[in-house]
Order: structure tokens, then C-alpha cells, then sequence
């Protein structure tokens, strides 16, 4: 139990330190490895400190930028991803480049692929689900497969 205990706050202290931020700078001017959120905005620097690493929301994470993998229980609604946004209910972002994985996704622009039961776009991305919704394509819905570049 009391390894347990310890790597909890172990894993809390991580996230609270934006690493390679000099003291006098912004919290825009650093980033983190790793990054816990609880709710949005919880903890406060889970909205404006990048991730370069991995994100994780128990149950819920939303914040600035990903580059690397933002993993969350019920919901995973970063604003720019790099790399893997997932979530087993839904996924939102503002563009993903890489792999947006979820029941139900959402985002503006996605540089890769879509894949989930249900998964909408307004600009350009590539869709795998039951019923995919883009914009501006040339057939907006579509099952299966539907695409804008």
C-alpha cells in the first residue's frame, strides 16, 4: 500500500513541473513528460503547459498541445494533437496529426485517420466508422469509409 501512495504523489509531482521552463518564464515557455488531468482545467496547468510525452485523463483531460499520446477514460479533448488522442466514449481536438481513436470523435482538421463508431470533421481528414461526417466532401455522410483531403 504504501508503494502505492508513493507513486501517486510521485506521478501527482510529475505533472505539476513543466520541464525546461526557467524560473522566470511562462508557463507557455515549458512543457511536460508526463501529465495526469482529472477534469477540465484539474490540475490548472493541464490547460496551458504543452505535453511531449504522454497525457493521461482519469477520467478526463483537455489542455493545449500533445505530441505524443493523450489516453483518457471518458473524455480526451486536447486542442492540438501529435500523435494518438484516444478515448473509450469520445475524442475531440481542434486538428490531430496522427490517429484520433474513440466511440465518437470530433475535430476540425485531422492530418491522418479517424476511427470510431461515429466520427465528424469540418476540413480535411480521413474517416473509418459506422457513419462518418465530413463538411465539405464531396458526399458529406457516409458509412464505413469517407474522406476530404
Amino acid at each position: 500500500m504504501k508503494k502505492w501512495v508513493f507513486f501517486l504523489l510521485l506521478a501527482c509531482g510529475l505533472t505539476a513541473v513543466p520541464v525546461g521552463a526557467a524560473e522566470n518564464s511562462s508557463a507557455e515557455d515549458g512543457w511536460t513528460f508526463l501529465q495526469i488531468c482529472f477534469a477540465p482545467g484539474v490540475p490548472s496547468d493541464s490547460a496551458t503547459v504543452p505535453v511531449n510525452g504522454v497525457k493521461v485523463g482519469a477520467p478526463i483531460s483537455d489542455g493545449a498541445r500533445v505530441n505524443g499520446v493523450e489516453g483518457a477514460v471518458f473524455y480526451a479533448g486536447s486542442r492540438e494533437v501529435n500523435g494518438l488522442q484516444g478515448s473509450l466514449i469520445a475524442a475531440a481536438a481542434d486538428t490531430v496529426g496522427g490517429l484520433q481513436l474513440s466511440l465518437f470523435n470530433q475535430v476540425r482538421d485531422c492530418c491522418g485517420l479517424q476511427l470510431g463508431i461515429v466520427n465528424m470533421a469540418e476540413g480535411k481528414s480521413f474517416q473509418i466508422g459506422l457513419l462518418n461526417y465530413v463538411k465539405d466532401a464531396w458526399i458529406p455522410y457516409f458509412p464505413v469509409i469517407n474522406f476530404k483531403f
